[in-house]
């Protein structure tokens, strides 16, 4: 009879450790789901700010190829300032196709549709390149417009 008691008093030990087990187990579960949660917005939050800071860093690359190509008319660097050109309408023409939004590829595609004017003009070495150039700068469209 003492070990039924035994037997008995050792179940409902292992039974209240077991729901205390248990309660510990879905308390800790439910605050690492939590903890779970606040990392995904957190991660969609950093996706959200690394694609703005793509579309800044494409666009102030755009900038900058056209500034030098500018910078190179400017000193009368016709070779940099074709190379330039290239490169700078060749990134123009990657953005504009991948473009989701119309308004922005529009835009983009306005300006590429001037390469061969200013190719010729880099080319005749034109006075009024510097001001068709100023032009396209201001054309651009915002960063946070531009595809990365």
């Amino acid at each position: 009879m003492a070990s039924i008691k035994k037997l008995v008093l050792l179940l409902i030990v292992f039974g209240g450790c077991s729901v205390v087990a248990n309660f510990y187990l879905y308390k800790k579960k439910v605050e690492l789901q939590k903890r779970a949660s606040a990392l995904d917005a957190n991660v969609a939050a950093d996706q959200v700010q690394l694609l703005s800071l793509r579309r800044s860093l494409k666009s102030a690359k755009l900038r900058d190829e056209l500034a030098n190509m500018f910078i190179e008319v400017k000193h009368g660097n016709v070779g940099k300032a074709r190379e330039q050109a290239t490169q700078f309408f060749d990134d123009l023409r990657r953005s504009a196709s991948e473009a989701t939004d119309s308004q922005v590829r529009e835009r983009l595609q306005s300006i590429l549709d001037r390469r061969d004017e200013i190719t010729a003009d880099l080319v005749a070495m034109n006075a009024s390149t510097v001001d068709k150039l100023t032009q396209m700068y201001l054309d651009l469209p915002p960063d946070s417009a531009v595809p990365f």
